[in-house]
């Protein structure tokens, strides 16, 4: 809201004769606690449809909230795969970045401030039905959130290259969007108002969330260079980053992690444990 991005939406909506309500308390990394508060509006508008306007916490934050209100339980009620069940209220979205690509993807990534984790909500369901990429919305986002937002589009590209589940379609969407991201973001972080770069890292975006919401994200399989005092740290990190969206048949401990690490970056793994 702060970007006023969402102005120009709610008047085409408006002389299209729509009555609108507008949530606007999203948070980045949406809480259960911000989740609770929009399915509270959401019900007491009587709405019949739901459209998200803005960037990625946004969008999932929308996921979490048709999918609580149609299944009528709590976000940590329906953590996992295919557990909404009851039909969602028509959904679409209009990304407001280019980087999270969460208006094509099944899942909505919801923070446990509590338990201090993140954790998804995974359904077919959540996927919108229609979504608009309008460069004219992101050509106020400034220099540092455009580079930031499109390192994440490319880190989804070359993430969704490298899993193992990739196929020859979800490949040629991945490296399509990196080569974009490559040739357009430096363009777009040096000029924000440049109207192609922008359409074009929409589109990138879009394409990387479609290629990793398929074959998951992978990391290579071998990383060097790494110091062994920046361990601890990377574990931690790896560790909080866990949640049950990556197709994975067990979580490791922190010991375990550690030495993965170190046989990565081509160390011995008899050093002392984290």
């Amino acid at each position: 809201m702060e970007l006023k991005v969402i102005e120009p939406v709610l008047n085409e909506l408006k002389q299209a004769g729509l009555v609108v309500a507008v949530f606007s308390e999203v948070e980045p990394d949406p809480s259960i606690a911000m989740i609770m508060a929009g399915i509270e509006k959401l019900r007491s508008s009587g709405a019949t449809a739901v459209l998200a306007v803005g960037g990625g916490s946004p969008i999932d934050a929308a996921k979490a909230m048709i999918a609580c209100n149609a299944s009528g339980r709590r976000p940590e009620d329906i953590d996992g795969y295919f557990k909404v069940r009851d039909l969602v209220l028509p959904f679409f979205a209009v990304p407001t970045t280019a980087g999270s690509g969460s208006e094509v993807t099944i899942a909505s990534v919801v923070s446990d401030p509590g338990a201090g984790r993140k954790f998804a909500i995974v359904d077919n369901q959540l996927v919108p039905a229609a979504i608009a990429l309008d460069p004219n919305l992101m050509v106020g986002l400034p220099p540092n959130e455009t580079a930031a937002t499109g390192m994440d589009a490319l880190t989804h590209a070359i993430e969704s290259n490298l899993s193992t589940l990739a196929t020859p379609a979800s490949r040629a969407l991945s490296v399509a969007a990196a080569r974009a991201i490559f040739r357009d973001l430096p363009r777009a972080f040096k000029n924000v108002r440049d109207i192609d770069a922008r359409q074009s890292l929409a589109v990138a975006s879009c394409l990387a969330g479609l290629a990793f919401t398929r074959v998951s994200v992978g990391i290579p399989p071998t990383i060097e260079q790494i110091a062994d005092a920046d361990i601890p740290e990377i574990v931690q990190r790896a560790l909080a980053e866990a949640h049950g969206t990556y197709p994975v048949p067990t979580y490791m401990s922190a010991a375990d992690c550690a030495t993965i690490v170190r046989r990565a970056a081509g160390a011995r793994p008899d050093k002392e444990e984290v």
